[in-house]
């Protein structure tokens, strides 16, 4: 693969990527289609002196998320599922969530009321809202309407069955930001070795997705391709959960601006399969409870 480096004339902010991002080694540092939202990520992208493809992409903005027609039992929704509400601007310019109670097929869906500093959200009668989920690997959405808005014996919402669901496969592993403490072990060359170095050091996870992260410390970890172990704690619908996995390092870069500051980009490596689950399920909730986290 004959690759090209790119430069800062190459790039834009705000908009998608035509193609792929890769390092001079060929690993893959960005897929078509991301997104840099700011000065600090296009100086970060710089750092690593990207290369791409020239057979890669075109002129044409990169594709999005093919988006399909679903019915209400593709969702596979279950009681206690979240779901985001987003209300008329007249009542709330911000999204709300709630849980499923129930439904009645071709009737109603049943939603807790939305609330907001032990207040609810005053949803009335006939309110149009947006309802959006992500499960099964599709991020899904559907309008709706409040057929009842009910205090007793507790708030809920009687909501107009979804008849036109729309839907889209998430394609890639998504990236949540976050400032998150972490600690970091390196790991010995050998990959057999199971003991740890006695070397402790603290981080701080920049973002997440479930097969890698962005991690910043005062030093460098360990060498590019080094194995470290990494122990950090996440929350998961208001419980804690502590996870400890194994990740190579990427790449390794100074952040720009920040004298004594590196950035390493992991890779995870043998997650536990209750580990990744715990991973993904959170970051799935910060897609929907925390939108604007997404990268």
């Amino acid at each position: 693969m004959n690759l090209l480096p790119v430069t800062r004339d190459d790039l834009s902010l705000g908009t998608p990527l035509h193609w792929m991002v890769y390092d001079r080694h060929g690993n893959v540092l960005l897929e078509a289609g991301a997104i840099l939202e700011s000065l600090d990520d296009l100086d970060g992208l710089l750092a690593l002196e990207p290369m791409r493809n020239p057979d890669e992409g075109t002129a044409t903005a990169a594709p999005e998320p093919e988006q399909k027609i679903y019915t209400f039992a593709d969702m596979r929704l279950r009681v206690g599922d979240r779901l985001q509400i987003e209300p008329p601007a007249t009542v709330s310019t911000e999204r709300h969530m709630c849980k499923v109670i129930g439904w009645l097929d071709n009737q109603s869906l049943l939603v807790t009321t939305p609330m907001v500093g032990g207040l609810r959200v005053p949803l009335r009668d006939n309110d149009k809202v947006v309802a959006r989920l992500f499960a099964n690997q599709n991020a899904f959405a559907f309008d709706t309407d409040v057929m009842r808005a009910v205090k007793i014996p507790f708030d809920h919402l009687h909501l107009t069955f979804p008849t036109r669901i729309q839907g889209a496969v998430i394609r890639k592993s998504p990236r949540i930001k976050m400032r998150m403490i972490s600690t970091v072990s390196p790991l010995p060359p050998d990959s057999n070795a199971p003991q740890e170095s006695a070397s402790r050091f603290s981080a701080i996870i920049l973002n997440v997705s479930a097969d890698g992260a962005l991690i910043q410390a005062k030093q460098p970890l360990t060498e590019k391709n080094g194995r470290i172990r990494l122990a950090f704690r996440v929350n998961l619908h208001d419980v804690d959960a502590m996870l400890t996995v194994t990740a190579i390092v990427r790449s390794l870069f100074a952040e720009e601006g920040k004298v004594g500051v590196i950035c390493h980009g992991v890779q995870f490596l043998e997650m536990e399969s209750n580990d990744r689950l715990i991973l993904q399920s959170m970051i799935y909730q910060k897609m929907i409870e925390q939108p604007q986290l997404v990268a």
